[in-house]
C-alpha cells in the first residue's frame, strides 16, 4: 500500500503559472479602483501611464527582450532544420524591434532631440511613424495582436494529435499567459465597437485616455512571457535529445 501525502508539495512552476496569469487581473482591478477613489485622472494613475512613464518605457523594454529572444528561438530553430519557422521568428524580432523604439519615439524625448521637420506632421510632433495614423486605425492594428494570438490559443491547444509537431510547439501561446491578451482583446473591442458607451462610468474609469497605455502594456508582457518560455522549452527539449 502506498503512502500518500495529506498536503501537497508546493510546486514553484505551478505557483509561478498562477501568479503570471492573475497579475494583469489584479493590476486592472488596482487601476478602477484607484481611479474611483481618487479620480479617473489623479496624479498616481497619470504619472503612471504618462509618456515616458513606467509603463511606456516598461513596454518598450518588455519589446526590446522579446527581440533579443526571437532571434535566439530561431537560430535554435535553424539548429533543427526548421528554416521556414527560424524566419517567422527572425521576422518576430524585426517587428519586436520597431515597436519598442517606436514607444520611446526612438530616444527622442530621453535625449530631448528635435523633431525633424519630417515628423512634425504627426500626430504627437514626435520621431515616429506610428503617430502618422489615426488613432483608430492604430487600435485596429493592436487588437489584431491579441485576437490573433487568441485564435492561435484556441485552434492549437484544440489538435491534441499534432501536439508533438514542431509548430505546435513554438508557435502555440501558453494557457497562463492567455489573460494578458484577452484582457487587452476585450478592452480594443469594446474601444473600437463602442459597446462602453453604454456604461459612462467603465468609460471614464478604464477606457479613458491614457488607459490604452496599459493594455499596450499587457501586450508586451504577455509576448515576453510568451516568447522566453518558448525558448527556455527548446533549450530544455535539446538538452533531453542530447542525453537521448
Amino acid at each position: 500500500m502506498k503512502f500518500k501525502p495529506k498536503y501537497t508539495i508546493f510546486d514553484p512552476k505551478k505557483f509561478l503559472k498562477t501568479v503570471i496569469f492573475f497579475f494583469p487581473l489584479v493590476f486592472i482591478f488596482l487601476i478602477i479602483l484607484n481611479r474611483i477613489i481618487f479620480g479617473p485622472q489623479n496624479d498616481i494613475f497619470i504619472n503612471l501611464a504618462k509618456e515616458d512613464g513606467p509603463v511606456e518605457v516598461s513596454t518598450a523594454i518588455f519589446y526590446f527582450m522579446s527581440f533579443l529572444f526571437s532571434i535566439l528561438i530561431g537560430i535554435r530553430i535553424i539548429k533543427q532544420k526548421k528554416n521556414l519557422f527560424a524566419l517567422i521568428y527572425f521576422l518576430f524580432s524585426i517587428a519586436f524591434f520597431l515597436i519598442a523604439f517606436e514607444e520611446i519615439s526612438w530616444g527622442q524625448r530621453i535625449f530631448s532631440i528635435d523633431t525633424s521637420e519630417y515628423f512634425k506632421d504627426n500626430l504627437q510632433d514626435e520621431t515616429n511613424i506610428h503617430n502618422f495614423l489615426k488613432p483608430m486605425v492604430l487600435h485596429y492594428l493592436t487588437l489584431v495582436v491579441p485576437l490573433v494570438v487568441f485564435i492561435l490559443w484556441a485552434v492549437f491547444t484544440s489538435l491534441d494529435k499534432l501536439k508533438e509537431k514542431i509548430f505546435i510547439k513554438v508557435f502555440t501561446p501558453q494557457g497562463y499567459v492567455m489573460s494578458y491578451f484577452i484582457l487587452a482583446l476585450i478592452f480594443y473591442e469594446s474601444l473600437l465597437f463602442q459597446v462602453h458607451k453604454y456604461s459612462e462610468e467603465l468609460n471614464v474609469y478604464l477606457f479613458k485616455h491614457p488607459g490604452s497605455e496599459i493594455f499596450e502594456f499587457f501586450i508586451s508582457v504577455g509576448i515576453f512571457i510568451f516568447i522566453t518560455s518558448k525558448f527556455f522549452e527548446l533549450k530544455n527539449q535539446e538538452k533531453i535529445n542530447s542525453k537521448g
